[in-house]
Protein backbone atom coordinates (compact mmCIF):
# COMPACT_ATOMS: atom_id res chain seq x y z
CA UNK A 1 0.00 0.00 0.00
CA UNK A 2 2.97 2.32 0.45
CA UNK A 3 3.04 3.28 -3.22
CA UNK A 4 -0.59 4.48 -3.29
CA UNK A 5 0.36 8.06 -2.46
CA UNK A 6 3.85 8.54 -3.86
CA UNK A 7 3.89 12.15 -5.05
CA UNK A 8 4.93 15.69 -4.27
CA UNK A 9 8.03 17.32 -2.99
CA UNK A 10 9.01 20.29 -0.87
CA UNK A 11 6.12 22.31 -2.31
CA UNK A 12 3.69 19.66 -1.06
CA UNK A 13 5.10 19.86 2.47
CA UNK A 14 4.81 23.64 2.34
CA UNK A 15 1.21 23.44 1.09
CA UNK A 16 0.26 21.02 3.86
CA UNK A 17 1.99 23.18 6.49
CA UNK A 18 -0.10 26.14 5.34
CA UNK A 19 -3.28 24.08 5.44
CA UNK A 20 -2.41 22.94 8.95
CA UNK A 21 -1.83 26.52 10.12
CA UNK A 22 -5.10 27.64 8.55
CA UNK A 23 -7.14 24.81 10.09
CA UNK A 24 -5.72 25.58 13.54
CA UNK A 25 -6.47 29.30 13.14
CA UNK A 26 -9.97 28.51 11.83
CA UNK A 27 -10.95 26.19 14.68
CA UNK A 28 -9.44 28.54 17.27
CA UNK A 29 -11.31 31.53 15.85
CA UNK A 30 -14.64 29.67 16.04
CA UNK A 31 -14.13 27.65 19.23
CA UNK A 32 -16.28 29.88 21.43
CA UNK A 33 -19.21 30.00 19.01
CA UNK A 34 -22.25 27.76 18.64
CA UNK A 35 -21.15 26.58 15.20
CA UNK A 36 -20.52 22.91 14.47
CA UNK A 37 -17.35 22.81 12.41
CA UNK A 38 -17.13 20.46 9.44
CA UNK A 39 -14.03 19.47 7.46
CA UNK A 40 -14.49 18.18 3.91
CA UNK A 41 -11.55 16.78 1.97
CA UNK A 42 -12.27 15.96 -1.66
CA UNK A 43 -9.61 13.85 -3.39
CA UNK A 44 -8.51 12.73 0.09
CA UNK A 45 -6.22 9.95 -1.11
CA UNK A 46 -5.10 7.66 1.71
CA UNK A 47 -4.47 10.11 4.55
CA UNK A 48 -0.73 9.97 4.03
CA UNK A 49 1.85 10.40 1.32
CA UNK A 50 5.16 8.71 0.71
CA UNK A 51 8.36 10.63 0.37
CA UNK A 52 11.36 8.86 -1.07
CA UNK A 53 14.55 9.90 0.56
CA UNK A 54 17.39 10.23 -1.89
CA UNK A 55 19.64 11.55 0.83
CA UNK A 56 22.07 9.19 2.45
CA UNK A 57 22.49 10.54 5.92
CA UNK A 58 26.14 11.08 6.64
CA UNK A 59 26.12 12.16 10.23
CA UNK A 60 27.80 11.18 13.44
CA UNK A 61 24.95 8.92 14.53
CA UNK A 62 23.57 7.70 11.20
CA UNK A 63 26.11 5.03 10.31
CA UNK A 64 24.56 4.93 6.82
CA UNK A 65 21.54 3.02 8.13
CA UNK A 66 19.21 4.69 5.66
CA UNK A 67 19.60 3.43 2.15
CA UNK A 68 18.82 5.69 -0.77
CA UNK A 69 15.45 4.02 -1.43
CA UNK A 70 14.19 4.61 2.09
CA UNK A 71 10.66 5.93 2.25
CA UNK A 72 8.98 8.01 4.89
CA UNK A 73 5.25 8.41 5.42
CA UNK A 74 4.05 11.96 5.92
CA UNK A 75 0.64 13.05 7.12
CA UNK A 76 -1.65 14.05 4.29
CA UNK A 77 -4.45 16.59 4.55
CA UNK A 78 -6.88 14.09 6.13
CA UNK A 79 -4.54 13.28 9.01
CA UNK A 80 -3.66 16.94 9.42
CA UNK A 81 -7.37 17.77 9.81
CA UNK A 82 -7.81 14.97 12.35
CA UNK A 83 -4.86 16.28 14.36
CA UNK A 84 -6.12 19.88 14.35
CA UNK A 85 -6.92 21.29 17.76
CA UNK A 86 -9.53 22.39 18.59
CA UNK A 87 -11.16 19.62 16.62
CA UNK A 88 -13.85 19.59 13.96
CA UNK A 89 -17.26 18.08 14.76
CA UNK A 90 -17.32 15.99 11.57
CA UNK A 91 -14.85 14.92 8.90
CA UNK A 92 -15.79 13.96 5.34
CA UNK A 93 -13.07 12.27 3.30
CA UNK A 94 -14.07 11.87 -0.32
CA UNK A 95 -12.14 9.52 -2.59
CA UNK A 96 -13.23 7.77 -5.77
CA UNK A 97 -10.62 4.99 -5.56
CA UNK A 98 -11.96 2.11 -3.44
CA UNK A 99 -8.48 0.95 -2.38
CA UNK A 100 -7.62 4.42 -1.11
CA UNK A 101 -10.98 4.55 0.69
CA UNK A 102 -10.04 1.35 2.51
CA UNK A 103 -6.89 3.14 3.72
CA UNK A 104 -8.99 6.14 4.80
CA UNK A 105 -11.27 3.82 6.80
CA UNK A 106 -8.19 2.86 8.86
CA UNK A 107 -8.13 6.43 10.17
CA UNK A 108 -11.02 5.41 12.41
CA UNK A 109 -8.65 2.97 14.12
CA UNK A 110 -5.87 5.54 14.38
CA UNK A 111 -8.25 8.16 15.82
CA UNK A 112 -10.76 6.15 17.89
CA UNK A 113 -11.99 9.25 19.74
CA UNK A 114 -13.12 10.67 16.38
CA UNK A 115 -14.17 7.44 14.65
CA UNK A 116 -17.92 8.13 14.88
CA UNK A 117 -17.36 11.56 13.30
CA UNK A 118 -15.34 10.31 10.30
CA UNK A 119 -17.25 9.71 7.07
CA UNK A 120 -15.40 8.10 4.18
CA UNK A 121 -17.26 8.68 0.93
CA UNK A 122 -16.33 6.45 -2.01
CA UNK A 123 -17.73 8.56 -4.83
CA UNK A 124 -16.88 11.15 -7.45
CA UNK A 125 -15.92 14.34 -5.59
CA UNK A 126 -18.33 16.57 -7.52
CA UNK A 127 -21.29 14.31 -6.74
CA UNK A 128 -20.31 13.86 -3.09
CA UNK A 129 -19.80 17.58 -2.50
CA UNK A 130 -23.20 18.37 -4.00
CA UNK A 131 -24.82 15.75 -1.72
CA UNK A 132 -23.08 17.17 1.35
CA UNK A 133 -24.13 20.69 0.40
CA UNK A 134 -27.74 19.56 -0.15
CA UNK A 135 -27.88 18.10 3.37
CA UNK A 136 -26.15 21.23 4.68
CA UNK A 137 -29.10 23.44 3.84
CA UNK A 138 -31.28 21.36 6.15
CA UNK A 139 -28.89 21.75 9.09
CA UNK A 140 -28.26 24.94 11.05
CA UNK A 141 -25.22 26.41 12.73
CA UNK A 142 -22.69 24.74 10.48
CA UNK A 143 -19.43 26.21 9.27
CA UNK A 144 -16.89 24.30 7.29
CA UNK A 145 -13.66 24.07 5.40
CA UNK A 146 -13.55 22.33 2.02
CA UNK A 147 -10.12 21.28 0.79
CA UNK A 148 -10.02 20.66 -2.98
CA UNK A 149 -6.65 19.46 -4.22
CA UNK A 150 -7.32 17.50 -7.42
CA UNK A 151 -4.59 15.97 -9.54
CA UNK A 152 -6.20 17.24 -12.73
CA UNK A 153 -9.17 19.23 -13.93
CA UNK A 154 -11.70 17.20 -11.93
CA UNK A 155 -13.77 19.94 -10.28
CA UNK A 156 -16.78 21.24 -12.19
CA UNK A 157 -18.00 24.82 -12.12
CA UNK A 158 -21.38 23.53 -10.90
CA UNK A 159 -19.66 22.14 -7.80
CA UNK A 160 -18.01 25.49 -7.06
CA UNK A 161 -21.38 27.26 -7.49
CA UNK A 162 -23.06 24.77 -5.16
CA UNK A 163 -20.46 25.41 -2.46
CA UNK A 164 -20.75 29.18 -2.89
CA UNK A 165 -24.52 29.09 -2.38
CA UNK A 166 -24.04 27.61 1.11
CA UNK A 167 -22.24 30.79 2.25
CA UNK A 168 -20.77 28.93 5.22
CA UNK A 169 -17.88 26.99 3.69
CA UNK A 170 -14.33 28.25 3.30
CA UNK A 171 -13.04 26.58 0.16
CA UNK A 172 -9.37 25.92 -0.51
CA UNK A 173 -9.13 25.10 -4.21
CA UNK A 174 -5.60 24.30 -5.28
CA UNK A 175 -5.93 24.82 -8.98
CA UNK A 176 -3.73 22.32 -10.85
CA UNK A 177 -2.15 24.90 -13.13
CA UNK A 178 0.80 22.80 -14.26
CA UNK A 179 -0.99 19.51 -14.72
CA UNK A 180 -4.52 20.32 -15.84
CA UNK A 181 -3.89 23.28 -18.12
CA UNK A 182 -0.99 21.57 -19.86
CA UNK A 183 -3.20 18.58 -20.61
CA UNK A 184 -5.80 20.83 -22.23
CA UNK A 185 -3.31 22.58 -24.51
CA UNK A 186 -3.04 21.19 -28.02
Amino acid sequence: MADLQNFGGDWTQEKLARVSSYLTAYTNALKNTTFSLIYIDAFAGTGYRNVKSDDKKQGLWSFDLLDEDAEALHAGSARIALETSPRFAEYYFIEQDAIKCAELEKLKLDYPDKAKDIYVVNEDANTAIRHICKSWTRRRNLRGVLFLDPFGMNVTWQTIETVAKIEAIDMWYLFPLGVGVNRLLT
